[in-house]
């Protein structure tokens, strides 16, 4: 029943996320705002997943709808520029809430529940409910590896194999 947007921005990753269910996938270089607000019929998204931090929290307040949750789960574009505290003030009438999720927090603090989620994960895959989506590299090409990494090029995970003997 939910009604899956993604954004990246870089096209094959944005075909990606369409090829592995997204309703909606869109190219975070373009006006990605304002197709969110058409999506959405200018209510907005109820939760916000954002790996990339930065200063695309003013962006994601912009299309979060009243009582909305954004979850911060990684840095990847650093702390940035922005003052989080006031551009939540800003937005104070939608009641956001913010947090941030790393998971060798819960790892450590509630490994029961890592545990359970992990069975469950394990359970779809098993029954074909969901497929991984990743690449593979011989180790010895280690340094291409990283290349791709790098630049961005690596759709889901990348896993280094070692060679046959």
């Amino acid at each position: 029943g939910l009604k899956v947007i993604t954004l990246d921005r870089r096209d094959e990753k944005v075909e990606q996320s369409k090829n592995v269910g997204a309703d909606y996938a869109l190219n975070s270089t373009e006006n990605w705002v304002e197709q969110v607000k058409a999506i959405t019929d200018g209510q907005g998204v109820n939760y916000i997943f954002n790996p990339v931090a930065g200063d695309t929290i003013v962006q994601d307040l912009d299309v979060l709808a009243s009582l909305g949750h954004i979850v911060i789960f990684g840095m990847l574009a650093g702390i940035g520029e922005t003052n989080l505290q006031a551009e939540a003030v800003k937005n104070f009438t939608k009641a956001p809430t913010i947090t941030y999720s790393e998971i060798y927090a819960t790892f450590f603090s509630n490994f029961p529940l890592v545990k359970k989620s992990m069975d469950e994960i394990y359970a779809l895959l098993d029954e074909g409910k969901i497929e991984p989506v990743y690449s593979q590299l011989p180790l010895a090409q280690a340094a291409e590896a990283h290349d791709r990494l790098e630049s961005g090029k690596v759709v889901g995970k990348l896993l280094l194999t070692p060679e046959a003997e």
